[in-house]
């Protein structure tokens, strides 16, 4: 008999967009926030329009390395170039303002035998199609005290710089993060190759965070840690498969191309050493 049941939780409004709103509610404080970091977007550019970022355009290339930055500013560049066009009129300039990174702090290492290391920018006019762009340009600081556009710096710093970024602007998150890491710089140096493995695994151990990442490169492998690998196979008949190392599901040549990396890691002679 319904009418004698005594509720004691209230009802959930079944009203449908009341449900929808409570189900993506409830996902969203459940889940864990996933971030991807890709090599060819989320990298620090020597410079950006501000229009791009008045107008929020997405498109624009290294618009997510950017706004990373952006996040550790008191001020937005927009709002940085407002006040420097009103001041100054029609040029717009500003005395170059910095950021700076130590990574031995946040990492709790060097990188690359580098610990400090300075942002620098500037908001400019930059003649482009004889139009004066208000653009906001980048430099990183050399020891020397010399600024270089990031592209004039070394590929691995400004992967580091990115990361850090990336990480940086998501410190103030509560939750732990699914880092997810596509083909991280694959034709760095191979002491680079162990300072991101360092960084992947103080991510993890030190922060609580999960990191996936893929790679075809040996030196990325951690050989303490095998039982950690999935290989991702490809095949005609039954398209992308993602299976143990240990498994035997399959047995293909693709199969020996995935482990050829793994074998090289662990110093083998090319799979005729592979039990």
């Amino acid at each position: 008999d319904w009418s004698e049941v005594k509720i004691k939780r209230p009802f959930i409004n079944l009203d449908e967009e009341a449900i929808e709103y409570q189900v993506a509610n409830f996902m969203t404080l459940s889940c864990p926030s996933i971030l991807l970091f890709n090599d060819f977007s989320d990298l620090l550019p020597d410079k950006i329009l501000i229009s791009d970022l008045e107008n929020d355009n997405r498109q624009a290339e290294w618009y997510n390395a950017v706004r990373n930055l952006e996040k550790l500013l008191t001020r937005s560049f927009v709002d940085i170039s407002k006040l420097t066009n009103s001041q100054k009129n029609s040029t717009i300039s500003m005395e170059v303002d910095s950021i700076s990174v130590t990574f031995q702090k946040d990492w709790k290492q060097k990188v690359y035998w580098e610990n400090d290391v300075k942002i620098k920018f500037s908001i400019e006019n930059d003649n482009v199609w004889w139009q004066a762009i208000p653009t906001v340009f980048f430099y990183i600081e050399t020891k020397d005290n010399v600024l270089l556009e990031p592209r004039k710096r070394s590929q691995w710093m400004i992967w580091f710089l990115s990361a850090w970024l990336e990480l940086k602007s998501k410190e103030n998150n509560s939750k732990s993060l699914i880092i997810l890491y596509d083909e991280p710089w694959l034709y760095l140096h191979i002491k680079a190759h162990k300072d991101i493995l360092w960084v992947f695994k103080y991510l993890t151990k030190e922060k609580g965070h999960q990191v996936i990442y893929s790679t075809h490169s040996p030196s990325l492998i951690d050989i303490e840690t095998l039982y950690s690998i999935w290989l991702v196979i490809n095949t005609k008949t039954e398209w992308t498969l993602v299976e143990w190392l240990t498994s035997s599901k399959i047995d293909t040549t693709n199969k020996e191309d995935a482990l050829q990396p793994i074998s090289e890691a662990m110093w083998l002679e090319p799979l005729k050493d592979f039990s």
